[in-house]
């Protein structure tokens, strides 16, 4: 008892070495109840307060534990290695929080009157010295009594009173603390968080962002190719932040390659910046042949022009591009012979302080049809920063690094992506945190990296094997995997809707900060049991990850339906958002004295 004394030691070691006790204690009365009706009454009343207590040490166990099985093994045997975890008693501290040093106190106050019992049970440990070899002790006691006439067994019944009863007190206490630290988060939550909808602009770039990102794809995959025999594959990094101004809306991406020489994996080629404006058909927008090449010939379904520069201004002032922005007037990128080598290049500006020029357009005749303008972009995050995927973020080496704050906000980003790209060729409905990456010079400031959170794609090379089976590792999820057994699990486990489901999975990552696999209907379960456990980002954050899992927002399972994509958003968005400015506030408020 020497480190309880010196308070060194946390809860979780501290419960493991009452369960120790509680367990000599409870074997002596037990073995001993039958020599008096004083011991007899003694034995019942410390059971009730040794079952007391193991039911607390459950409820605590369950709020920071998933694994069942593994909490009740913990119960039955004070000698299981979780009781010495570093990382299961720095799960139950972040959930006590300011209440951490009144709850070790208590379970101590627990531990002290059980050790006064152990004490007084070494009184019997004279008759078990006296225990033959297969001898039973009601036998030995027996003829104990019978040699010695004068033995006799007897406890002190007022000491043991006394002792059971203020064990009983302290086992109160333990209850009556952690139902207060429950109770208090959830009101906390109830009163300060509140659901809120998000600004009605914010609903309006996350419908048009997905509308333009599946266009955007579509062009991209159409028109795509690469004369360049070094590139053997490409991938195109979309950003998830978009800008929306009035009818055009910007994006940003990045163009990585992989080529067949010695060097590993993908190297960047360019960073750019998507315009995206919306066409009708009745408008024929201006296209200029890239540079150094004729016009091209009519192509099936395309009208070519040529104009001069008056007809040019007079064309681009019709479709709502500005007179005065000359460099929006550019290239056909569909007619040249090599789309990867004229982004790559066009990416370069001439000087650091060049105005970026149009590289060149894509237009996609859907219904909305959209022109895809071009431009140089991203210099310092292509130059300077690495990709990393979230799964990598996610591990116990910074768990202690990453502020609730820090939580909340990839929460929230996670959400708008899904908003922004479920159902497009961006994002598989089975989705995981490692198809999801930031680009981090360092993993310090995770807000700041979270601007350049991003989804990936494989462009295939047309008309040519070059490009392998591998083309899209790492970065799409193959069709086979959604089709194969995905849809029979769903009907199993009762997920309804698997891009929500995924999502469930990954804000339960957040909050736990660890990786979770889920593959296989057991895995689905461990969710759930995961789900009905306590939260660190309080109850109100365990909600709407229960409702992600459920799909539980009252319209319905299609998540292609804007009445469930604005539920999810208002319900979701709205709660985190709220959440991040009461804690945005009281940090100001901290920094301030």
């Amino acid at each position: 008892m020497a480190e309880l004394a010196l308070g060194i030691v946390g809860v979780v070691p501290v419960v493991g070495f009452v369960l120790q006790s509680c367990k000599v204690v409870s074997k002596t009365l037990h073995d001993f109840r039958h020599c008096s009706a004083i011991i007899k009454r003694a034995q019942t009343s410390f059971t009730i307060q040794d079952r007391i207590f193991k039911n607390e040490c459950q409820v605590l166990l369950r709020l920071v534990c998933q694994d069942l099985d593994t909490i009740d093994e913990m119960l039955d045997d004070p000698d299981h290695p979780e009781w010495t975890s570093k990382d299961l008693d720095r799960e139950i501290i972040e959930w006590l929080g300011s209440n951490y040093n009144a709850y070790l106190y208590a379970v101590k106050a627990c531990s002290e009157e059980i050790e006064r019992l152990r004490e007084h049970c070494k009184e019997f440990e004279v008759v078990y010295a006296q225990q033959q070899t297969g001898e039973r002790l009601k036998a030995t006691i027996r003829r104990l009594i019978k040699v010695q006439k004068s033995f006799k067994i007897a406890i002190n019944d007022t000491e043991y009173c006394r002792l059971v009863e203020n064990l009983r007190e302290s086992t109160g206490a333990l209850h009556l603390l952690r139902t207060q630290i429950q109770d208090l988060e959830e009101g906390r939550t109830l009163i300060r968080v509140k659901k809120r909808s998000p600004p009605l602009g914010e609903w309006a770039g996350v419908l048009e962002t997905r509308r333009v990102s599946q266009a955007l794809h579509r062009a991209l995959s159409e028109a795509w190719n690469c004369g360049q025999a070094v590139h053997e594959n490409h991938r195109v990094k979309l950003f998830a932040e978009g800008e929306l101004d009035h009818n055009e809306i910007q994006l940003s991406l990045t163009l990585a390659c992989r080529g067949n020489t010695q060097e590993p994996g993908f190297s960047t080629l360019a960073g750019l910046v998507v315009r995206s404006q919306t066409l009708s058909r009745s408008e024929h927008p201006p296209m200029l042949p890239p540079a150094g090449e004729e016009a091209p010939t009519a192509a099936k379904g395309v009208r070519v022009t040529q104009f001069n520069e008056t007809a040019l201004s007079v064309i681009a002032n019709d479709v709502g591009l500005h007179r005065t922005d000359p460099h929006r007037l550019s290239c056909d990128l569909r007619s040249t012979k090599d789309f990867c080598r004229e982004l790559t290049q066009g990416a370069q500006p001439a000087s650091p302080k060049a105005v970026a020029a149009c590289i060149g357009h894509l237009d996609v005749t859907t219904d909305p049809g959209y022109r895809h303008s071009f431009f140089p972009g991203l210099r310092d995050i292509v130059c300077r920063s690495q990709a990393v995927a979230l799964s990598q973020i996610l591990n116990p080496s910074t768990r202690d690094s990453i502020s609730i704050l820090d939580k909340l906000k990839l929460a929230r980003s996670l959400v708008l992506v899904i908003l922004r790209f479920h159902s497009t060729p961006w994002l598989s409905d089975l989705w995981r945190l490692q198809d999801l990456s930031i680009f981090s010079q360092s993993q310090g400031d995770l807000s700041k990296a979270l601007e350049t959170l991003h989804v990936g794609v494989g462009l295939m090379q047309k008309n040519t094997d070059r490009q392998g089976a591998d083309f899209a590792e790492g970065f799409r999820v193959a069709a086979s995997y959604q089709s194969t057994g995905v849809g029979y699990d769903q009907l199993l486990c009762g997920v309804d809707n698997l891009s929500l489901h995924s999502l469930g999975v990954a804000l339960i990552q957040v909050d736990k900060w660890q990786m979770l696999e889920v593959e296989t209907p057991d895995d689905i379960v461990k969710v759930r049991r995961m789900s009905r456990q306590g939260f660190s980002l309080g109850p109100q954050y365990g909600e709407i990850t229960r409702n992600c899992l459920r799909c539980d927002f009252g319209h319905g399972y299609d998540l292609t339906k804007a009445k469930l994509q604005e539920a999810v958003h208002n319900n979701i968005v709205g709660v985190l958002e709220e959440m991040i400015a009461v804690l945005d506030l009281s940090e100001e408020n901290d920094s301030s004295f």
